[in-house]
């Protein structure tokens, strides 16, 4: 290369907090962090120091941030505690500030959150149980005040020893109340009963009467069984089998509608999971239960009607307790997680969707796990989990909670964080001048400038070394060759391949997870590979008026020959031909008319290429070769839009995105959950980079 070619090829690297790109490029409003910008296939592990013996966990957003906290209980051996730890960013937590929650001789056993005064700000609710059988209970409610902070308790009286709440609307009227399990009173002989407590709207509390469940009840969770309208319980006991009582089950009592509950259905106790949450796990619109017991994760499948079906357990091992619901693997369907505290792990059934499980994983905690809550600690779109160690004193907070399978890599990722970066390509305005990329990073929310390339390169965005991030790159017409590295030692990663006219396509054809250098030439219809494995090799396939396409069509980790024949006036059919890596066979397919832009992508995560393509005459795109959905066919931006797809939101999912170049502002439709993000990036000129290898 020439002192000229390096002298515009010079690289300039920025990196800052805050946009200002001349000020022409904005950040966007909410700060996102992550923990980590690898991905792993298990999860990273945050171990944070607590007060003595913490037992109870639950998760909000005690300041307005947008960021999930956390609230623990401690039970030491002369003082219980209610620690508040804030989220600081990227799964990290301020230093635990500590709220005494009762004297010796009082135990708290579990809390829950909600907004019980209509201040708009998240309170706690404990229940506090007396140690002895002749001492008050109580239900104690602190109140937040929007910045993290809580005050004094306001205390009710509650029947002895409640060791498990529920927060639900059991009365209808928009306020959150309470129920608690209890495992008293009784002396002799174990006594078991639920008892609701309901709120005046200012945080005042009303404790209704004890209603007998099962001895020892300790598991209760809330929900409309039997499709009525009114909240119900369901609640489970582990029962003494003395004095004539019943044994250990699930017991179900139906909402009145007033706070009150009958008992209606008593479950089979070898059904019955020991540790309760509910869900609907297979997609019926019908409320079910899971939970551990006896080893098993257990779902009971909701009827409709108050009544239940066994679903198909999985192993999870003894000793495992607590259940809490999350889509972990965002594929659609509920996950369920306990700990295990023999083990010292957390551990995930992931749902199949039909009210079965399809794998369990485990994740390393402290010392005897006690209790757990899901939420995204770390900003990066997927559930993580935080678990109490009982013994150790530490609170665990589990990052990325995904399968065990190898993750979903995705295109336009320079940060490795599996999601595509926002980030435009900005040519170069005149004959040799250089071009610049800016990007912004989905793993921090941080800015990236980067010089390189010319004016009249082709941006080639690819991982070409295998470490899971984009490269920036450029391919140069004009001399056929690549520049895949912003290092000057190594000259740029500087790479001849192909000549001026051909399509650079830069994929992994040998399936190292290093991309190849690939072109096209249309003028005699053949591919020229140099593959990272295997070397030259050359395909015929296609001919100068077909458009090749880039993706893994058989799903087998590599990518296949492929192209796109237009229609030859603007309502004529296309064709997409294929030749498959995995079998060498020759697949072709009708979708999509000549006025279309091909926008292949995985838009539906099963690592497999859809046929794809964006009609700018209605603006729709059609996703689908299937007609009983009418192709996929989803209405998405606006004229002179430019195409940009890519897996925004970490859900192995393409989203449906645009470029606007008037406004300059990236429209995304995330596939994970519908939201619409607008994100002003770049200037009218710039090409998104995500709309590189768009035809």
């Amino acid at each position: 290369m020439s002192h000229t070619h390096k002298r515009k090829l010079a690289l300039t690297i920025t990196t800052c907090m805050t946009v200002m790109l001349f000020g022409l490029l904005f950040q966007q409003s909410t700060e996102k962090g992550l923990a980590s910008g690898a991905a792993v296939d298990s999860p990273a592990l945050i171990t944070i120091p607590v007060a003595e013996k913490p037992n109870a966990i639950v998760s909000g957003d005690f300041n307005h941030d947008n960021r999930p906290d956390l609230a623990i209980i401690c039970v030491g051996l002369n003082v219980n505690s209610i620690g508040v730890l804030l989220n600081t960013g990227g799964g990290s937590f301020s230093a635990p500030v500590y709220y005494a929650a009762g004297v010796e001789g009082y135990f708290a056993s579990t809390i829950k959150t909600a907004d019980f005064n209509g201040d708009g700000h998240l309170d706690l609710a404990t229940a506090i149980s007396a140690s002895s059988s002749f001492g008050t209970s109580y239900v104690q409610l602190r109140f937040g005040n929007g910045a993290g902070g809580f005050s004094a308790p306001a205390t009710t009286n509650a029947s002895n020893y409640p060791n498990g709440l529920t927060v639900a609307d059991f009365t209808g009227d928009g306020k959150p109340d309470l129920a608690t399990v209890n495992t008293g009173p009784g002396l002799s002989c174990h006594g078991g009963y639920e008892q609701s407590f309901i709120n005046n709207g200012s945080g005042g509390l009303t404790a209704g009467p004890l209603e007998y469940t099962r001895p020892i009840s300790y598991s209760i969770t809330s929900g409309d069984f039997n499709s009525d309208g009114k909240i119900d319980l369901a609640v489970r006991g582990s029962g003494d089998g003395g004095c004539g009582q019943p044994v250990g089950a699930v017991t179900i009592l139906i909402g009145a509608g007033t706070g009150t509950f009958t008992v209606t259905n008593n479950l089979a106790p070898e059904t019955s999971p020991a540790y309760l949450a509910t869900a609907d796990l297979n997609h019926d619109g019908k409320l079910d239960l899971v939970g551990p017991n006896g080893g098993d994760m257990k779902a009971l499948l909701g009827t409709g009607a108050g009544d239940f079906v066994i679903g198909t357990p999985i192993s999870v091992g003894g000793n495992t307790s607590a259940a809490v619901v999350a889509d972990f693997n965002l594929d659609g369907n509920q996950d369920v997680a306990s700990v295990n505290s023999a083990a010292n792990t957390s551990v995930v059934a992931y749902g199949n969707g039909v009210g079965g499980f399809v794998s369990t994983n485990s994740f390393g905690t402290g010392i005897k796990p006690t209790s757990l809550i899901p939420a995204d600690f770390n900003g990066d779109g997927r559930p993580d989990l935080a678990v109490t160690n009982y013994d150790s004193s530490t609170l665990t907070i589990n990052l990325d909670v995904n399968t065990p399978t190898t993750p979903i890599r995705t295109q336009f990722d320079f940060d490795g964080d599996l999601r595509a970066d926002i980030a435009v390509y900005r040519d170069g305005n005149t004959p040799g001048a250089p071009s610049f990329w800016h990007i912004l990073r989905s793993s921090d929310n941080t800015y990236l400038g980067y010089q390189l390339g010319a004016n009249g390169d082709k941006p080639v965005p690819a991982d070409y070394n295998g470490d899971g991030k984009t490269e920036v790159a450029v391919w140069r017409p004009s001399n056929g060759t690549w520049y895949t590295s912003t290092n000057a030692a190594i000259n740029y990663g500087a790479f001849g391949w192909g000549q001026n006219g051909d399509v650079p396509l830069p994929e992994d054809f040998d399936g190292d997870g290093k991309t190849d250098y690939v072109v096209y030439r249309p003028a005699n219809g053949t591919w020229y590979l140099y593959r990272s494995v295997a070397g030259f090799q050359m395909q015929q396939f296609g001919t100068v008026s077909d458009k090749p396409v880039m993706g893994d069509y058989d799903g087998d980790g590599k990518a296949d020959f492929a192209f796109y024949r237009p229609g030859a006036t603007a309502l004529a059919a296309s064709f997409w031909n294929v030749i498959l890596s995995s079998n060498g066979q020759f697949l072709s397919a009708q979708f999509g008319r000549g006025e279309d832009k091909p926008v292949p992508a995985d838009y539906d995560a099963n690592r497999i290429t859809n046929f794809a393509v964006y009609r700018p005459s209605n603006l729709t795109w059609y996703t689908s070769l299937d007609p009983a959905i009418n192709y996929g066919a989803f209405v998405w931006g606006a004229e002179g839009d430019v195409p940009a797809p890519a897996d925004y939101d970490r859900d192995g999912r393409a989203d449906l995105t645009v470029f606007r170049p008037g406004s300059s502002i990236w429209y995304i439709r995330r596939s994970s959950d519908g939201v619409i993000v607008g994100q002003r990036w770049g200037v009218p000129s710039d090409r998104p980079v995500p709309s590189s290898f768009v035809p």
